[in-house]
């Protein structure tokens, strides 16, 4: 009865705390804390502290506790000044104190006793307070001074993340599923709702637009996730006081590159790879209008502005292989080799004699189809065969190319930062993305597969400083992933089984996918030695897809859909094999090695649709849709997290941190109706079954 009385006690007090200021959730903020000390390592009470940072209009202040302990929390991640002031000690000044996204950073300081006009000025190593010696939470920050100096392939800050103890580079994180990273960009979700993939987040990352990140992979806090893997928190760049801007282009191209065994066997050129990376960004104070009394004037330090914009284009190729029909195939002749190793040559007429229309009356198959006949002459002529590293040799080759794969990416950020007073800080980030790509083509002179991607993103924080003790953190995020795969075809599929296919056949598809986030935070500090929070965490995902996969039948010249799995093709042969020609030995047939092959053209040069799909999509109403129409489908689901947490600094080397999470996933539903419920207990059909 006692435990039951104390869990209700609980969940009501996280209840109230939820609703009266809903709280702290992984926004993508830190806390700066430590000891202030007097040359004989005891506590100094009293002392004022101030982290403060002139680029950005920050600063806050705080007093040592009787223990000499100070505390900041929900600090913007960055670069700080620390100034500490006590009475007959002289004025301590550190700077590059690094505020690190999602952790917590300690800075203790050793005052020198003298005036405090006098002061010592000392740079902490934004490099040496990296290391996390605050909790048990394993993983790894890296600034931006990391993230510029480091190589990155194509500029790609996702590269970095997997450069973490026990990661592996598919995203496997100590043994856990690569769909179970959490990623946010500003405290807000950047999750692929779809794939789910360890270090893609919807929104690409760029070099200069990444202030720092860090990856947690062991031991989160209840302040973070909504799942069990890498925890990977993003912040962005934000403008300062001063202007600051760059422009940059680099560039690859394929001049010390080396052509592949294959291309060069088939007479094919190297495929080409020119790759160009550029863009720019600036970012800086933002005079803003200010109108009073005595007229308008204008408010500097006030409002600070970022922009970045990076592009990317390649010129790529990539070597290709297509099964295409040899010149013979396309008049008809079929061509094996016998059990004598002599290499047959059956025309279109001797194949005639062996069906129903032929002179073999009662036979099982019809004559040579001239239209079937005219597809693969063209084919042969439009892709003649330079390689056998697939087909037969004798009926079919290869057709090897470099295919086309163009890239145009580009990405736009911006972002804009407000403090209208010490207390209050405002900001709203946008992003947008234009990429395109070619994934694929047929043959040179088809329609190219393409994948269109057009996410956007926002968002919007608000950090209120309510109290010296009590902070207030908003955020809202829409991120709206949208792309295309653009297929190479919208007609019935048509192909030849092993031997030829005009098209890859591949149907367009498209999603779009609206993720609302709501986080609000609250950090209460009775004393410097506790540190509060409690909150909540709101996802509501909407999946909107079009999808035109079932939308077309398929119909093939497959040989194993014959009689016998082909093996009618191929007995008429046999049988008159010797008859047709002479001169062969009694009881020569096809090669076993052969058959197939036999059997792959005769089911072409007869060209039949002996294997056909028909496709139907249905409406709401049980009727089918038109030929050729998608099917339209919205999944949903929500997401409710919420936690409480207490650190507490037992001593000056020992810190405790308690905490407890919940979190509520609506399984995915369908919106429109379409989602079937079975009206049949599971056990009433499996004993149907069995009674059948």
């Amino acid at each position: 009865m006692i435990q039951k009385l104390f869990v209700k006690g609980i969940l009501s007090l996280l209840v109230v705390l939820l609703f009266s200021v809903i709280s702290f959730a992984q926004t993508g903020s830190s806390t700066v804390g430590g000891t202030v000390t007097d040359p004989s390592q005891a506590a100094i009470a009293g002392a004022t502290v101030v982290l403060k940072s002139d680029a950005r209009n920050f600063s806050r202040t705080t007093t040592s506790d009787s223990s000499g302990n100070y505390l900041f929390t929900v600090v913007p991640p960055g670069s700080y000044k620390l100034e500490v002031e006590a009475k007959g000690f002289k004025k301590a000044i550190l700077t590059e104190v690094q505020a690190l996204v999602d952790n917590r950073v300690t800075v203790s300081v050793a005052l020198e006793a003298g005036d405090v006009s006098d002061s010592v000025t000392v740079s902490a190593s934004a490099i040496e307070n990296i290391i996390n010696t605050q909790d048990a939470s394993l993983g790894n920050n890296f600034v931006s001074q990391q993230i510029m100096q480091l190589p990155l392939n194509a500029r790609n800050v996702g590269n970095l993340l997997s450069l973490q103890p026990g990661v592996t580079a598919s995203g496997y994180v100590a043994g856990g599923r690569s769909d179970q990273a959490n990623l946010t960009i500003d405290g807000v979700d950047a999750n692929d709702q779809q794939d789910g993939t360890a270090f893609s987040p919807v929104i690409r990352v760029t070099s200069d637009t990444v202030e720092e990140f860090r990856v947690t992979t062991v031991n989160a806090n209840s302040t973070q996730g909504r799942s069990s893997g890498a925890q990977v928190g993003f912040i962005t760049k934000s403008g300062t006081n001063q202007f600051h801007g760059n422009l940059y282009e680099y560039h690859r191209n394929t001049a010390t590159t080396a052509n592949d065994f294959f291309n060069n066997r088939s007479g094919i050129a190297r495929p080409k790879l020119i790759r160009n990376n550029f863009g720019g960004s600036l970012g800086g104070p933002l005079p803003l209008p200010r109108f009073g009394e005595g007229g308008a004037s204008i408010v500097k330090e006030k409002a600070f502005f970022f922009y970045n914009y990076e592009g990317r284009r390649d010129a790529k190729q990539t070597s290709v292989n297509r099964s295409v029909p040899l010149a013979s195939l396309g008049r008809g002749e079929v061509k094996f080799f016998a059990t004598n190793n002599q290499l047959i040559t059956l025309t279109a007429a001797q194949i005639n004699s062996l069906t129903s229309n032929g002179t073999s009356t009662g036979a099982p198959l019809v004559d040579v189809n001239p239209i079937g006949l005219s597809v693969l002459a063209s084919a042969a002529a439009r892709y003649p065969s330079n390689n056998n590293e697939i087909g037969d040799g004798v009926n079919t080759g290869g057709f090897r190319f470099n295919a086309p794969q163009p890239v145009r990416l580009g990405a736009h950020t911006a972002r804009f930062d407000f403090k209208p007073t010490d207390s209050h800080t405002f900001f709203v980030r946008g992003n947008y993305q234009n990429d395109t790509s070619v994934t694929g083509t047929q043959f040179p002179d088809t329609i190219n597969r393409q994948n269109w991607s057009h996410p956007k993103a926002i968002a919007v924080g608000y950090i209120s400083t309510l109290r010296s003790n009590l902070i207030n953190d908003f955020r809202y995020g829409l991120t709206r992933d949208a792309f295309t795969d653009q297929g190479d075809s919208s007609v019935n599929a048509v192909s030849f089984r092993d031997v030829f296919a005009e098209s890859g056949y591949l149907r367009t598809s498209s999603r779009v996918t609206p993720v609302h986030n709501f986080t609000d935070t609250i950090n209460w500090r009775p004393s410097s030695n506790h540190s509060f929070d409690f909150g909540t965490n709101i996802r509501i995902i909407r999946n909107k897809r079009t999808n035109f996969g079932a939308a077309f039948d398929n119909g093939l010249t497959n040989q194993s859909f014959y009689s016998g799995a082909g093996s009618v093709l191929t007995t008429p042969i046999n049988s008159a094999l010797t008859t047709l020609f002479p001169t062969l030995p009694t009881g020569t047939t096809i090669r076993s090695d052969f058959v197939r092959s036999a059997r792959t053209g005769m089911a072409a040069v007869l060209g039949r649709l002996s294997q056909y799909s028909s496709i139907f999509n249905f409406g709401l109403d049980g009727k089918p849709l038109t030929a050729g129409s998608p099917a339209v489908r919205e999944f949903a689901t929500e997401e409710y997290d919420v936690f409480g947490q207490d650190v507490w600094r037992l001593r000056s080397n020992l810190t405790l941190t308690v905490g407890l999470r919940y979190g509520l996933s609506r399984p995915v539903y369908e919106t429109k109706g379409f989602q079937a419920k079975p009206n049949v207990a599971l056990e009433d059909y499996l004993n149907k079954r069995i009674a059948a």
